[in-house]
């Protein structure tokens, strides 16, 4: 792949402002900043694609991984107006989606280092069984949360859009896997 390093930061940052809006949300609910510094970054790599020559097949690359760290600020937005009708606190698997977000951090870590694409597949395989036990910790609580709240559906609701979260993380892992396989 001969994509400048310019595109492999900024996506790079992209993800790092993700984990942190997520972190920001869950602490605080404070998470304007992130998801300013996001539309920035997000804006300032759509400006660069077009003002550079990039061949249409690393664009395309270049645009998937944006949109799948767009999607997941979409579901951490989502998320963060649901959970402000809803006492969270005893949902146990809220922080451990920090976890999640670090194994995606590392993924664009060595992702930028053109010279780690074994490294990374390796990292991408290991990231998927904490991904796989994450996912099973939230279906598993989802029992026990539906049953001690007085708002089901709101609780219900609130543990889909987790599960949508999940999804695009490993979406956007899975897409980091595909680039990889498919350039190298």
């Amino acid at each position: 792949m001969k994509k400048s390093l310019d595109y492999f930061r900024t996506l790079k940052e992209m993800s790092l402002s993700v984990g942190n809006a997520y972190s920001q949300m869950i602490k605080t609910n404070e998470f304007n900043k992130e998801i300013i510094r996001f539309s920035g970054l997000k804006w300032e790599l759509s400006n660069n694609l077009v003002d550079e020559f990039v061949a249409p097949i690393e664009r395309n690359d270049i645009y998937n991984l944006s949109y799948c760290l767009n999607e997941e600020i979409y579901y951490i937005n989502k998320l963060s107006n649901i959970l402000q009708l809803l006492d969270y606190s005893y949902l146990p698997f809220t922080e451990s989606f920090n976890d999640a977000f670090s194994k995606q951090n590392e993924v664009f870590r060595l992702f930028c280092n053109t010279k780690n694409y074994d490294k990374t597949l390796k990292f991408i395989n290991e990231s998927k069984a904490v991904l796989n036990g994450l996912n099973m910790s939230v279906i598993l609580s989802v029992k026990s949360s539906l049953r001690s709240t007085q708002q089901p559906l709101l609780q219900y609701t609130a543990i889909s859009c987790f599960l949508e979260l999940f999804k695009s993380i490993e979406k956007t892992i899975f897409e980091v896997e595909r680039v990889i396989i498919n350039n190298n």
